[in-house]
């Protein structure tokens, strides 16, 4: 279901945001300093808000940072230079660290209230769910 509201958006959201990704271009901002900015932004939320319980806040922030992601394909695809595979892959490893953050902001915040079976229980399932979820991507 996830991959037909994906699609079913991606027209949309591209025409929405097409107006941003032309300026973006236009002013020389690379894909690949996007992916930095939202991969930077979210961990440093995630780890700064997370651990001291303020959960609505981290996840305001941290959704924001996440919306980059919107841009950093259609800045590429729009450049001159084009998607590469560098820039993949640098955007997939800011997505698991910024995934990795969440989740040690979350633990550090139950070990804190001296509940380690809560950390464990939290981790595991999410490291199961990205095995699962993710694998299929």
């Amino acid at each position: 279901m996830g991959i037909m509201l994906q699609r079913s958006l991606r027209v949309p959201v591209a025409k929405i945001i097409a107006p941003l990704v032309k300026t973006l271009v236009k002013v020389g901002v690379s894909a690949n300093m996007i992916s930095a900015m939202g991969g930077v932004g979210a961990i440093v939320s995630a780890l700064y808000f997370f651990p001291k319980g303020k959960f609505f806040s981290g996840v305001v922030f941290v959704c924001i940072f996440v919306l980059f992601d919107l841009f950093d394909g259609a800045v590429a695809r729009q450049s001159n230079t084009g998607v590469s595979k560098w820039g993949a892959l640098l955007d997939s490893t800011l997505d698991r660290l910024s995934d990795a953050a969440i989740l040690l902001g979350a633990m550090i915040y139950y070990i804190d209230k001296s509940d380690p079976l809560v950390p464990v229980f939290l981790v595991a399932a999410c490291f199961i769910y990205g095995l699962v979820y993710k694998g299929k991507s």
